[in-house]
């Protein structure tokens, strides 16, 4: 975990993303997790590998495809970034996954 800390690599921090991505859209077991993969591909034209460069069009594609639902997945793929970064949480009611994304990158820039 001391490695990923103090990482800043770009691409060590879009695979904690991606892998946090993967993890909080099993709350809808692993079928319903590819099918979403599946609807934002299709339907938003976001590939799972674009998710980071395009976080803020995939936020809008979990609210157009989950309503409210959305922040609860929101909330659970933040919060795994965060402990895959050894960052701590803290749930802000009113940031977006975007918002979370700066503010991890922010925080591992600083370390």
């Amino acid at each position: 975990m001391e490695q990923v800390r103090k990482m800043c690599d770009p691409k060590q921090f879009d695979q904690a993303v991606l892998e946090s991505v993967d993890e909080g859209l099993l709350v809808l077991d692993e079928n319903g997790r590819r099918l979403t993969y599946f609807h934002i591909e299709s339907r938003y034209q976001i590939k799972r590998e674009e998710i980071c460069e395009r976080a803020e069009a995939f936020d809008k594609a979990l609210e157009g495809l989950f309503g409210a639902g959305a922040e609860l997945i929101r909330g659970l793929i933040a919060k795994s970034i965060y402990e895959r970064l050894g960052l701590s949480f803290k749930k802000h009611s009113s940031w977006r996954l975007v918002d979370y994304l700066d503010d991890a990158k922010k925080a591992t820039r600083s370390r």
